[in-house]
């Protein structure tokens, strides 16, 4: 795992993605326990949702980990992973500080920047692959997964979002960008019920 999170510089011959995982918030919805620390299967909700963009072939250094209040424990789940873990210290103000964190994080020479929730463990790596080469085809689109009709998660931006994203403030996330650009917006059904089922109250692990 790689602590740091300056800006570092990515391989040319291919579009650089950055891959920027949420993971600072309160989980006030899920009581005391943080949620991205609860078991699931042989690990951790954290654990599965990095081992997913792993599998689908992230580039080393490309996954950050964004991290509030909780940074030195999610420090201490992912030791074993090719992350890197970019403390908010803003991380009170929201989302949008978060994803603030991960945009001045990312390689030099990114191109796209995924933003991707940290309890998002159920999505598989066959459809973030399949996102990542659609917007290969389509370098000017934002890329959206949807199932059942139903926006999901992750959503990809193209590096001439950058300065809007940079822009926003509170804990709206990246809504205003999506709703100021509409005819960007490229909905990509899936057959993959894991870009919706995220993990927000002790009944959604009950499911």
């Amino acid at each position: 795992m790689n602590t740091g999170c300056g800006t570092m510089k990515a391989e040319p011959g291919r579009l650089r993605l950055s891959w920027i995982v949420l993971a600072a918030g309160h989980s006030r919805r899920m009581g005391a326990a943080d949620k991205l620390l609860l078991p699931l299967g042989e690990t951790t909700v954290i654990e599965q949702t990095v081992q997913a963009l792993s599998r689908a072939g992230a580039d080393t250094d490309a996954i950050l980990v964004i991290t509030g209040a909780n940074h030195h424990r999610l420090a201490a789940c992912l030791v074993r992973y090719p992350v890197r873990l970019c403390h908010n210290p803003d991380h009170a103000e929201g989302i949008a500080a978060s994803l603030r964190t991960g945009l001045q994080a990312a390689t030099a020479d990114t191109q796209a920047y995924a933003v991707c929730l940290g309890d998002l463990p159920f999505i598989r790596p066959d459809t973030l692959r399949h996102l990542s080469a659609t917007l290969a085809r389509n370098p000017n689109r934002i890329i959206r997964p949807f199932f059942d009709n139903r926006p999901g998660h992750p959503v990809l931006f193209p590096l001439a979002f950058r300065d809007e994203l940079l822009a926003l403030r509170g804990d709206t996330g990246a809504q205003a960008v999506l709703a100021h650009h509409p005819d960007a917006l490229l909905r990509i059904e899936v057959n993959d019920p894991g870009v919706v089922r995220d993990l927000d109250t002790p009944d959604d692990f009950r499911v």
